[in-house]
C-alpha cells in the first residue's frame, strides 16, 4: 500500500482501516504511510505492532526503510513528502535528499514504493488557470535528484498521492506506477494495481 490508507487519520478511523488491510490475502504486505496517515506517524511502534499482530503487515518505518522481499529483492520504502506544512510525514526535499543518501548507502534497490512520486513523473494535476495548457507537476525534488543520480536505477517505483496521474510509464528502464485508487474528489474509481517481479 503506497500511502493514504486513512482520510483524516485519526484514532477512530484506525481499526476500521486495519481491518481492511487483515482482509487482503497476501502472502506478504507491506504498507508505506503517506500524509494522511497521522495514525502512524504519531504511533509509530503501536501501529507498527498492530498491524503485523492484527492483519499480518509489515508497516514501512522510517528508521529501518530497506525491506528484502521474499525473493531477495530490497525495496525502499519512502512515506515523506514536501511542501506539505502540517502534514505527515512532511520534511524538507534538503532533508529527504540526506535521508534517502543514507537509507539506501550500500544497497542496491530493486523496487522503490514512495507515497510522492518523483518531480516530473505521474505527478501532474490539473493546471492552476484555465487559460493555460501546462500542467503542473508537484513531485518531489530529493525523490527525482536521487533516481537521477543512480547509476543502477530501480526496476519498479510505485507511488501514490497525487490522485489525478493514476497510470503507468517507463523511464530510463524504471517501470513507474501511480497506484492512487481515488480521483482528485476521493472518489474510489481507479482500480488496484498488478505488478509481477
Amino acid at each position: 500500500h503506497a500511502g493514504d490508507l486513512m482520510y483524516d487519520g485519526l484514532v477512530a478511523e484506525w481499526a476500521i482501516r486495519q481491518a481492511s488491510l487483515t482482509a487482503v490475502n497476501a502472502p506478504v504486505k507491506i504498507y508505506v504511510p503517506g500524509n494522511h496517515d497521522y495514525y502512524p506517524f504519531h504511533y509509530e511502534g503501536l501501529a507498527a505492532s498492530q498491524l503485523r499482530k492484527e492483519a499480518g503487515v509489515i508497516i514501512a518505518r522510517p528508521h529501518k526503510p530497506v525491506i528484502t522481499l521474499p525473493n531477495h529483492m530490497k525495496m525502499l520504502c519512502v512515506p515523506y513528502v514536501s511542501n506539505l506544512p502540517g502534514w505527515a510525514y512532511n520534511v524538507s526535499d534538503e532533508w529527504l535528499a540526506d535521508w534517502l543518501t543514507q537509507a539506501t548507502s550500500g544497497h542496491t534497490i530493486d523496487v522503490v514504493v514512495s507515497h510522492a512520486p518523483p518531480k516530473n513523473v505521474l505527478d501532474a494535476i490539473e493546471p492552476l488557470a484555465a487559460t493555460t495548457r501546462k500542467q503542473n507537476h508537484v513531485g518531489s525534488r530529493a525523490l527525482r535528484w536521487w533516481w537521477d543520480a543512480l547509476d543502477t536505477k530501480p526496476l519498479v517505483w510505485i507511488c501514490g498521492h497525487i490522485h489525478e496521474s493514476y497510470g503507468h510509464e517507463v523511464k530510463d528502464g524504471t517501470h513507474f506506477y501511480n497506484v492512487a485508487q481515488c480521483d482528485e474528489h476521493y472518489e474510489q474509481v481507479n482500480e488496484p494495481v498488478l505488478i509481477t517481479l
